[in-house]
């Protein structure tokens, strides 16, 4: 009698930690969302990601060709644009997958890119009325291709490790484990 209790229990424990689990991704979702639109504002322009960029160029004592600046600075706020994409699209993914499914989920794939590439679009939009910033569609293609990325990382991750990331993290220790060994 008292293990049938106790395996109620551990039941109604484990159905408790994954909807908290979902909860929390959820909360991750708005919180990366919010920090998205934040980073939207004027503060955050080319101009400002510019000065940036200089400051580390300065303390690095490195110079560079103003074109070459121009090219960096696109670089760095493309590359932006595409990690806060992956990482929507993985807290998006995470947030709607079947609670305690640690296979890869196509549907919840495919839901977390077009709630990215959505999200994409409201935060162009929102831009059309910062001063100093312009709406793209072009970014629009970034942030989802970076969606896209974040969520091909994720299903190699899963693919990797059979959906457990103690197994995965295990596959990438075992290498430098035997070559230490020898």
């Amino acid at each position: 009698m008292g293990q049938s209790n106790y395996a109620k229990s551990r039941k109604e424990a484990l159905i408790a930690v994954k909807l908290l689990t979902r909860k929390v991704w959820w909360l991750l979702v708005v919180m990366w969302a919010a920090t998205i639109f934040n980073l939207s504002r004027a503060p955050y322009s080319a101009a400002s990601s510019a000065r940036f960029i200089a400051i580390v160029l300065d303390w690095l004592s490195i110079r560079i060709l103003p074109q070459s600046f121009a090219l960096l600075n696109t670089l760095f706020r493309k590359s932006a644009h595409l990690t806060e994409y992956a990482v929507l699209a993985v807290c998006i993914y995470n947030a709607v997958k079947p609670a305690g499914d640690r296979s890869w989920s196509r549907n919840a794939a495919f839901w977390a890119l077009l709630a990215s590439g959505s999200y994409s679009l409201t935060d162009e939009f929102h831009q059309l009325f910062v001063p100093g910033r312009r709406a793209s569609l072009f970014d629009c293609a970034i942030d989802t291709s970076g969606a896209f990325l974040g969520l091909l990382m994720l299903s190699v991750a899963i693919a990797i490790c059979g959906g457990s990331t103690r197994s995965w993290l295990q596959k990438l220790r075992s290498p430098l484990r035997s070559e230490t060994s020898i």
